[in-house]
């Protein structure tokens, strides 16, 4: 018995040392910029059921663009459920439906103009841009998408 207690003990503390949690309310404040586009229509988040969900991450007074952040530890999946969505590497989930990849249509996630591979998991940080695109698109419609997120800034 005591092994096994050892045992599972051990396990969770290595689980443990092996995620970042997110940082106490306050311990950062930063802000990022993202759009995500859905079988080539951009998503609105700048409506009011979006705003401010969650203290230690959110979009706020109408801007649907403009992340804010206030810990430390904070991805876009925890981002996205804060708005009942889920985004990972497979699907980008709304309350309207769900744009998975397959055959066909794939579910695509920029940092600052360069494929990324983390989705939900890539820790939000100070000043960079985020194109999440769901669909076929051809690569002049990826580039008009990534520069429709290069123009965004925001401004203290």
């Amino acid at each position: 018995m005591e092994k096994i207690l050892f045992t599972m003990f051990s396990s969770l503390f290595i689980i443990a040392a092996c995620t970042s949690p997110m940082g106490s309310v306050g311990s950062t404040h930063e802000h990022a910029t993202f759009k995500v586009f859905l079988d080539g229509k951009e998503f609105n988040f700048s409506e009011r059921k979006y705003m401010v969900r969650d203290e230690y991450v959110h979009v706020e007074g109408g801007d649907g663009e403009t992340i804010h952040k206030h810990a430390t530890g904070v991805n876009l999946g925890f981002f996205f459920n804060t708005m009942g969505l889920k985004f990972d590497e497979q699907c980008f989930k709304t309350d309207s439906g769900d744009f998975c990849s397959n055959n066909e249509e794939k579910l695509k996630f920029y940092v600052n103009g360069v494929k990324n591979e983390e989705y939900g998991s890539h820790e939000i940080r100070d000043g960079e841009k985020y194109l999440i695109t769901y669909g076929n698109e051809n690569n002049a419609e990826i580039q008009e998408q990534l520069e429709a997120v290069k123009i965004l800034k925001w401004e203290k």
